[in-house]
């Protein structure tokens, strides 16, 4: 019996194999004799191939592939994605297009139906969800369907974390929305808001009545007002409809809101 290094051929059938092939393909006794198994015989130079730990599976010559448990997967196959993390700050898109839909309304285009781009955030989603699923699936996981996101982001991002982990996605798009509904209603609440409530009335007040009555063509007013007690004058912009601009005087008759216009003398 023949001994290397201290260690019996007859004992180790890798040692011991025949043939060409250390594996015992040619017809030894080796370990692996008789298989296919492109991941086994990469170890005959040393190493076990990396791609296969990466994407979680041996593939094999036959187009086989064999699943390695999870704590095999490299850190490169985790569960957080870019579509994820859009989905996550989708409550701060909602609210910029809101803002800009709401500043159109007031100076450009006054209809109700300028509103409806704010469904661009409910589109986005899905398709950030179809992104998701397609790059989880991609990875090796089996993540929740992105039908869900028909329900809105929230139930999309709840569905998701029950079928894969990370729960970086959920929170952040809670803390958001928190922040983008909570801070209006204590701006609100607390009356820090009020000079811009009655200054976006006003601008809305004369949009309808001076551009929609023809004797102007638009009409630009301050949105903050530095003040809102009785007797607070101020001015608003309006374009005539020969292209001329004139001023309008604004009076604020009380602290609640209710005031007084007329066009500046020339």
């Amino acid at each position: 019996m023949e001994v290397e290094f201290g260690i019996g051929t007859s004992e180790t059938p890798i040692v011991g194999s025949t043939g060409s092939d250390a594996f015992g393909t040619s017809g030894g006794s080796g370990y692996g004799a008789g298989t296919d198994d492109t991941a086994w015989r990469s170890t005959s130079t040393g190493s076990i191939a990396t791609e296969s730990l990466a994407t979680g599976s041996i593939p094999a010559m036959d187009g086989r592939r064999r699943d390695l448990p999870d704590r095999y997967l490299l850190p490169d196959a985790g569960t957080s994605t870019g579509p994820a993390w859009l989905i996550a700050l989708s409550p701060l898109l909602t609210l910029v297009l809101a803002a800009a839909a709401g500043y159109v309304y007031l100076f450009f285009f006054p209809q109700p139906i300028i509103f409806a781009v704010v469904g661009i955030a409910y589109l986005l989603t899905i398709l950030w969800a179809l992104a998701d699923v397609r790059t989880l699936r991609a990875r090796g996981f089996e993540p929740a369907s992105a039908v869900f996101a028909l329900l809105g982001a929230f139930v999309y991002l709840i569905a998701r974390r029950v079928r894969v982990a990370g729960a970086g996605p959920l929170v952040t798009f809670l803390l958001l929305g928190i922040a983008a509904i909570g801070a209006p209603v204590a701006a609100y609440a607390t009356g820090f808001a009020q000079p811009m409530i009655v200054a976006i009335e006003v601008q809305d007040t004369l949009v309808r009545e001076l551009v929609g009555g023809g004797t102007a063509t638009s009409v630009s007013c301050p949105l903050w007002l530095g003040s809102t007690a009785e007797g607070t004058t101020y001015t608003c912009e309006a374009v005539m409809p020969t292209g001329a601009e004139r001023l309008v005087w604004v009076s604020l008759d009380s602290s609640t809101g209710d005031f007084s216009y007329a066009y500046a003398v020339n």
